[in-house]
């Protein structure tokens, strides 16, 4: 049963592994950081990137029927414009 009452949809098993992707790219980008390097552009550019590439696989859990309305039009400006900003940050 899902969390609401009713039966959990079954997705593709790639899902689990994208899942926690974002995070292990999180990691590797703040490697640089934790081993000592002082420039924040080495982990905020790609960082920024990954956020901004997140959006291809919204595209594609949208393609299969594993989004709720709107989520598209939610998460294309949000993830492109935090991945803009995060890498305007890793110039300045």
């Amino acid at each position: 049963m899902g969390p609401g009452g009713g039966r959990a949809r079954q997705g593709p098993a790639w899902v689990w592994g994208v899942a926690v992707l974002p995070s292990l790219l999180a990691l590797a980008a703040a490697w640089p950081l934790a081993s000592g390097e002082s420039d924040m552009g080495l982990s905020l550019g790609p960082l920024g990137g990954f956020i901004a590439l997140s959006v291809l696989v919204d595209v594609r859990l949208k393609a299969l029927g594993l989004t709720p309305e709107g989520w598209l039009g939610l998460r294309l400006p949000l993830s492109l414009g935090l991945g803009a900003l995060t890498l305007a940050a890793a110039l300045l």
